[in-house]
């Protein structure tokens, strides 16, 4: 029986200071069945040609477009320009695992039902070096606990792009929760789980931190979906409704603990340059 081909599916606009990283990661999966999609984000010559250095010209499929739509837009170019029955995210500034493409194509293949699939990841600092780990929830139904919170890293996840499609790819209303969005409606008509372990690096960044701020308007689209997950799954609607205002509280609260986590970081930054230097 052949494998599936896997799109993997990355938006990128300039500036783009870790692409090649993220490109070699690419080129070193121990797996064949792959494609690039690349969707540049306001056309970057620069970006383009790092991109055809990089990957085979039998894999990639680049998008160009003129002018920058933002992620939600970029992703739903990329999803339309896909061959591949899955499609596996890696943003441009991240690193895939040797083993990630085959260890999430095992486990899709053993577990047909499954519509959406993540893992958890190594993090990493502007420098690639590794800061800590996101572990995430990889038993019991995750649907229900999506409606607490998006429980995927949206790096490591690899999806059905026939089901991403029929129910509209990503919602370009639910800025910055985009992909949380997409995971609640997945989650209605199949089988979502994460791998235990750490398939990919995600990285954190100061500039990456201080732009995760969601919209009002975001905030209500995440409201819509967790309440019609709520009732697919059959949470009690009081219940749901407090998970959903305590996910709106933390969201402000993570934005907080964000910030102050980007300033802890520009001043470890500044106080290493600052001994290099001497």
């Amino acid at each position: 029986m052949s494998r599936a081909l896997i799109s993997l599916l990355m938006p990128v606009s300039a500036p783009a200071p870790y692409l090649s990283e993220a490109l070699t990661s690419i080129v070193e999966q121990e797996f064949e069945d792959w494609e690039l999609v690349l969707v540049v984000d306001g056309t970057d010559p620069a970006i383009t040609q790092a991109a055809r250095d990089a990957i085979p010209s039998s894999k990639l499929i680049l998008v160009e477009r003129s002018v920058r739509g933002g992620i939600a837009v970029a992703l739903n170019d990329g999803l339309r320009a896909a061959q591949g029955q899955w499609v596996a995210r890696l943003d441009a500034d991240d690193r895939a695992h040797p083993l990630r493409l085959r260890k999430q194509s095992a486990y899709l293949e053993d577990h047909p039902e499954t519509v959406l699939l993540g893992a958890s990841a190594v993090l990493i600092d502007v420098r690639g070096h590794e800061t800590g780990t996101r572990t995430v929830a990889s038993s019991g139904s995750l649907a229900r606990l999506l409606v607490q919170k998006n429980r995927f890293v949206h790096s490591s996840v690899m999806f059905s792009a026939e089901v991403a499609r029929r129910l509209g790819g990503y919602d370009e209303a639910a800025h910055l929760r985009e992909d949380y969005e997409l995971w609640m409606r997945m989650a209605q008509v199949g089988d979502t789980a994460n791998i235990h372990e750490p398939l990919v690096d995600y990285r954190l960044s100061p500039n990456q931190i201080s732009r995760r701020r969601p919209t009002r308007r975001s905030l209500n689209r995440i409201w819509r979906a967790q309440r019609e997950l709520a009732r697919e799954v059959g949470v009690n609607r009081w219940i749901a409704f407090l998970e959903r205002l305590q996910w709106r509280v933390a969201q402000y609260q993570l934005i907080s603990n964000l910030r102050a986590r980007a300033r802890g970081l520009r001043t470890r930054l500044r106080s290493a340059d600052k001994r290099s230097s001497q």
